[in-house]
């Protein structure tokens, strides 16, 4: 396996699951995502969901470095 430069190693360091579905939404925002019994997620309206789910954490006084959880059934907002 070929070594990576010491900048390719750094675009792999800083890239999160949020950088990830920014980028996959951007390439592929009609193709789904995801799907829980009869919802189904297109990579553009995942991505939506999560930042309007991020921006309501964020109003609540949620800060980065700050620790959540969630208890819940199974459904499509637990993904989110």
């Amino acid at each position: 396996m070929a070594q990576l430069s010491s900048y390719e190693r750094n675009v792999v360091r800083r890239a999160s699951v949020g950088d990830m579905l920014v980028r996959t939404a951007a390439r592929n925002p009609g193709k789904k995502a995801f799907f829980f019994r009869d919802r189904e997620f297109t990579y553009r309206e995942f991505n939506e969901a999560v930042n309007r789910c991020a921006g309501g954490l964020a109003e609540l006084g949620v800060k980065k470095g700050d620790r959540a959880a969630i208890m819940s059934h199974n459904c499509h907002q637990f993904v989110i």
